[in-house]
């Protein structure tokens, strides 16, 4: 199994944490995530990426679509993390969207477009145990990432200053009326990094009143340009409630050793 590219995650072994402090700690996590109330936050659904723009052949390939097998409809969208893993949002598999037992595959885009041949099996589904973090790991049939598919470094440090730009990338609906999912991926850019009442959550302001993200973008990362290299410092949840220029993500740094250790030991 290759963590080549959980990039951060790997510097945390690196510096000489051992297998129990690993485990010490995840167990810390858990248990301080307990202590926020576990009932689920609530949202507003999400539109698709409204009013962005086509990616470029070569960007963001490491964002996923997730499809149904019974009409190949786009669902959610999600974020290679590893060669056989991809972060998702937890509502998207958790019974919430469609029937819990309902079996999808996760597709890659080529040249920003949906290719059915690169659509793979999922052969575990892994959701974070507390539901106030909307997140969930995939394990898929076969390694899926490639020399034109990329996977996406986990930010572990806490998110951006507030005010920092970013990206977010999916393949949601373009349109409040659509029925279907974008047939090319979408990034929206100008996003900027605001707090959220919710500790497990860091939400974007969206940059125009007519800019918005979609029900097929849940899943997707929040695309920060760290130093020269893009990280992921969030999965996409939906909506704020209460404040519908903005979206929320579930930090990664509050769910990245839950992702370690997930990853090790499956």
């Amino acid at each position: 199994m290759s963590l080549s590219h959980l990039g951060r995650l790997i510097h945390f072994r690196a510096i000489g944490i051992g297998e129990i402090a690993v485990a010490f700690f995840t167990i810390s996590l858990l248990c301080a995530s307990h202590a926020i109330a576990q009932v689920p936050p609530k949202k507003t659904p999400n539109l698709g990426i409204i009013n962005g723009e086509n990616v470029t052949k070569g960007e963001y390939t490491f964002v996923v679509a997730l499809r149904s097998l019974i009409d190949e409809k786009v669902f959610c969208s999600g974020q290679i993390i590893d060669d056989v893993w991809v972060l998702t949002a937890r509502h998207c598999i958790d019974g919430t969207l469609r029937p819990i037992n309902a079996r999808f595959v996760v597709s890659t885009g080529s040249g920003g477009k949906l290719d059915g041949r690169t659509s793979i099996p999922v052969i575990q589904k892994n959701i974070f145990p507390n539901p106030r973090f909307d997140v969930a790991l995939l394990k898929l049939e076969k390694k899926i990432t490639s020399d034109s598919v990329a996977k996406i470094a986990l930010r572990v440090e806490e998110p951006p200053i507030q005010g920092s730009p970013f990206i977010a990338v999916g393949w949601g609906k373009l349109r409040s009326t659509d029925t279907v999912g974008a047939p090319h991926l979408q990034k929206l850019s100008g996003l900027e990094v605001t707090t959220c009442i919710n500790p497990a959550t860091i939400c974007g302001k969206f940059p125009r009143s007519d800019t918005s993200t979609s029900s097929g973008d849940s899943g997707g990362p929040a695309v920060y340009d760290g130093n020269g290299f893009l990280e992921s410092f969030g999965v996409l949840s939906g909506k704020h409630r209460d404040s519908p220029d903005r979206v929320d993500y579930t930090r990664s740094d509050m769910i990245y050793l839950w992702v370690m250790q997930t990853i090790r030991d499956n």
